[in-house]
C-alpha cells in the first residue's frame, strides 16, 4: 500500500476516535469550518470535527488524539479549538444526511505563543448531494499488457482482458504498448487506449482532488456527445546531463486528468443512438514499465487506471460504493474494488 494511502487511513481512524483529555503545556489549535451544500447554500446542523494528534501518557499506545466536535450553525459555521502536539497530524470531519461526507488532512507552518500558525484558519467546505446513486462496474486496475506492439482487448465488466489472455468475453476498448529498453536509466514506453464499436470513446474531463470539497468529483451525468476514439500516455526515463541527478524523467501522470467513457453503444436504422453503457474513469492514470526480468522477457509495459461503468442505459455515472457489480475473486484484490469514490 502507498504511503498517501497510508496516510488517509491513518487520518481516517484519527478521526474516528472517541476523543481524549488533553496534556496541559500543549500548544492550541483552532479551525473555523464554513459549510456549504453544492449550491451554495449554507448546511444547518452538519456534524463536524476538527481532531489533532497529542502526547501520549506512559503506556498510552501512540497517535492518540483530541477533539473537539460540534454542529453548524444556520450559516453553516462550525468553531472547534484543542490543545495539540506541534507538527502533529490534524485535520476535520464534516458529515450531514443525504450528502457526501468531507475529511482532510491539516498541517500548521509552527507554534508562535502558544498556537499554531496560522491561527484560527477559515476553510470552506463543500458537501455535494447524494442524488441517485446506481450500482456500477467499479475498479482500481493495475496490469501488464500481455503482447508488445499488438491491440489487446480488455472487458470492463469483468475487468480482464479478452479470451485468450484473460476472461473476458467483450472487448470495451483495446491496449497497445510499445516502447523502448535501453537499461534501467533509460526506457520510455508508451500506452494507447482506443474505443470498440461507432460512437464509444471517451472525454477528458480536468479536475484535481479538490481540499474541502466532497465526492463525486466529476458531475452526476456523463456527456451526451463528444467522445474521441483513443488517447495515449507515456513515460519517459533517460540519462540528461543538464537534468538533477543527471537524470530526466516523466512518469505522465496527471492528477486532474478525468474522462467520461461511453461503450456498447446501440444504434437503429436511422443512425439514432439507442443505447450505451457511460461511466468515467478517475485519474491519474498512469504507464508502468517494468524493467527487471519478467516472465522471461527483459522488460514488460502495463496501465494503471480507476474506472466505474453504469450498465443500465442512462447518463447516471453516480456511484453506489455498497453495490458494486465486480467481484473479487479473493480478498487479496478486494482493496482494487472497494474505497473507489462516487
Amino acid at each position: 500500500m502507498s504511503r498517501a494511502i497510508w496516510s488517509l487511513v491513518f487520518l481516517s481512524m484519527l478521526l474516528s476516535l472517541p476523543g481524549c483529555a488533553s496534556v496541559a503545556g500543549d500548544p492550541r489549535f483552532a479551525m473555523t469550518l464554513r459549510v456549504v451544500n453544492d449550491q451554495g447554500d449554507p448546511v444547518e446542523g452538519a456534524q463536524a470535527r476538527i481532531g489533532a494528534g497529542r502526547r501520549s501518557k506512559p503506556g498510552e499506545p501512540e497517535g492518540l488524539g483530541i477533539f473537539a466536535d460540534g454542529l453548524t450553525d444556520e450559516a453553516g459555521i462550525f468553531f472547534g479549538e484543542v490543545r495539540a502536539v506541534d507538527g502533529y497530524s490534524a485535520g476535520y470531519r464534516v458529515e450531514n444526511e443525504g450528502h457526501y461526507q468531507v475529511w482532510e488532512g491539516y498541517r500548521s507552518r509552527g507554534v508562535k505563543s502558544g498556537r499554531w500558525q496560522p491561527w484560527n484558519p477559515t476553510i470552506n467546505v463543500v458537501l455535494k448531494r447524494i442524488r441517485n446513486p446506481v450500482p456500477m462496474y467499479a475498479a482500481r486496475w493495475m496490469g501488464l499488457l500481455p503482447v508488445f506492439e499488438e491491440w489487446v482487448g480488455f472487458d470492463l465488466e469483468v475487468a480482464d482482458w479478452v479470451a485468450p489472455h484473460g476472461k473476458g468475453m467483450l472487448a470495451d476498448v483495446e491496449l497497445f504498448g510499445t516502447g523502448q529498453f535501453v537499461d534501467n536509466r533509460n526506457v520510455w514506453g508508451r500506452v494507447t487506449l482506443r474505443f470498440v464499436g461507432p460512437g464509444n470513446g471517451m472525454i477528458l474531463y480536468k479536475v484535481g482532488k479538490l481540499k474541502g470539497v466532497s465526492a463525486p468529483r466529476l458531475p452526476y451525468e456523463a456527456p451526451e456527445t463528444g467522445y474521441a476514439s483513443d488517447y495515449t500516455w507515456e513515460r519517459v526515463r533517460r540519462d540528461d546531463p543538464a537534468a538533477h541527478n543527471g537524470l530526466y524523467f516523466r512518469d505522465g501522470r496527471d492528477e486532474t486528468e478525468n474522462f467520461f467513457i461511453r461503450v456498447r453503444s446501440q444504434w437503429d436504422e436511422e443512425g439514432s443512438l439507442v443505447s450505451a453503457w457511460y461511466g468515467k474513469i478517475h485519474g491519474p492514470t498512469e504507464v508502468m514499465t517494468i524493467t527487471r526480468l519478467l516472465n522471461g522477457g527483459p522488460w514488460r509495459i502495463g496501465l494503471a487506471f480507476t474506472y466505474l461503468v453504469n450498465p443500465d442505459g442512462t447518463r447516471n455515472v453516480e456511484f453506489d460504493q455498497k453495490r458494486n457489480l465486480l467481484k473479487t475473486e479473493s480478498r487479496r484484490r478486494d482493496f482494487g474494488y472497494e474505497g473507489i469514490e462516487p
